[in-house]
């Protein structure tokens, strides 16, 4: 955020407000891991695509073994003006 910031300002506009958010984001299996993603596409790589990444989801299937899979998510918002 500080670097964004920074270089809105070095770009002439004025921050007026900034907040960041960091949190976690779980779900029950890598299907709705896969559901989130189609319907949130852009939490997803530009390139996401059950085909594409098969190998890995399978790999992380077989490593939950059952246990929900716990995602760190970071957003942030700011406005500002010229």
């Amino acid at each position: 955020m500080d670097l964004l910031v920074d270089q809105v300002r070095a770009a002439g506009l004025v921050v007026e407000e900034s907040c960041e958010w960091s949190g976690s984001y779980r779900f029950r299996d890598v299907a709705a891991l896969v559901a989130y993603l189609t319907l949130v596409p852009w939490d997803a790589p530009d390139d996401f695509s059950v085909e594409a990444y098969a190998d890995p989801l399978l790999t992380l299937h077989r490593d939950t073994a059952g246990r929900d899979i716990t995602l760190t998510m970071r957003r942030f918002w700011f406005r500002a003006r010229g």
